[in-house]
């Protein structure tokens, strides 16, 4: 008796740390979330991506336990509780009666087409699903504006050749140089990784450019905007940008650089780089030169 009394009681103990923990996990994120919505709203969003504001549209965030919150929404349904973060409102409902999807760029919400994301951490890295939902939402934003080039598929073949792989870890370990490096150090990697890029990409067919170019462009600036966003706002305590792209390569791919990753992964590194690496140089109007121009 007294070891089923035991077990019960470390059953109950696990299971309040488990929703603590959820608990602290969730307020810290809407936290987060509410203050960056709000300085999205008064300063610095053109710093970020000129025409880009994460508020212009109804943003949804949900969690597995059913809680769900409502940003730039309005409604009278009685199923939302009002609250406030800095005096910045939004929407609060354990009550919901749908099932969210995980992701959702326009989902039909209360007659309303809202952006819906599902926030859950798991053994994610800290705010990696905060940084995850602005990449998202950017998106939104290159669908609208970007310059529409013709894509094609990479080729295969392109990605398979052991000579080409090994060329884009060395880009690669350039492009991680050029991030750790002081300012005087920056650009002596900036420039190999460029000589290193061109000498590969003459080895490419022009349908593997084109889709090399479009990758970087979609996914790599959008990997951008998500850590440019906290990097501006200072809204996640302790932000160090350089080693939060870093750490997100690592996720997408821990060994060196293979035929999978060269197809996919690697260009959201190379990209996100690459828009820092203009900052760094201080190239003028470069956004607004990509979104037009490609």
């Amino acid at each position: 008796m007294n070891k089923i009394l035991i077990t019960l009681i470390l059953i109950f103990v696990y299971f309040s740390d488990v929703v603590s923990e959820q608990a602290e996990f969730e307020e810290r994120y809407i936290k987060t979330l509410a203050q960056t919505l709000q300085c999205s709203m008064k300063e610095g969003s053109d710093q970020i991506w000129p025409g880009f504001h994460l508020a212009n549209q109804p943003l949804v965030f949900h969690f597995q336990n059913g809680h769900v919150y409502a940003f730039g929404l309005k409604t009278f349904s009685p199923i939302w509780e009002k609250r406030e973060c800095g005096q910045f409102p939004f929407l609060f409902s354990a009550k919901y009666p749908n099932d969210l999807p995980p992701l959702h760029p326009f989902f039909p919400f209360e007659s309303k087409r809202v952006f819906v994301m599902n926030l859950d951490h798991g053994n994610e890295t800290p705010y990696l699903p905060l940084l995850t939902s602005i990449h998202e939402r950017f998106h939104l934003h290159q669908f609208r504006f970007f310059y529409k080039e013709r894509v094609v598929e990479a080729k295969l073949a392109d990605y398979q050749n052991g000579d080409l792989l090994t060329w884009m870890e060395m880009e690669h370990r350039l492009l991680t140089s050029f991030l750790l490096a002081n300012d005087q150090s920056k650009l002596h990697y900036l420039k190999d990784y460029l000589a290193i890029s061109q000498l590969r990409r003459r080895s490419l067919h022009s349908d593997s450019i084109t889709w090399e170019n479009h990758q970087q462009k979609m996914e790599g600036l959008a990997d951008y905007v998500s850590v440019k966003t906290f990097q501006i706002f200072s809204t996640i305590p302790q932000f160090k940008a350089e080693e939060f792209l870093l750490e997100m390569r690592r996720r997408k791919n821990k060994d060196i650089v293979n035929a999978q990753d060269a197809l996919k992964g690697r260009h959201y590194f190379v990209g996100a780089v690459l828009g820092w690496a203009l900052d760094f140089c201080a190239v003028e109007h470069w956004k607004l030169k990509i979104e037009k121009e490609g």
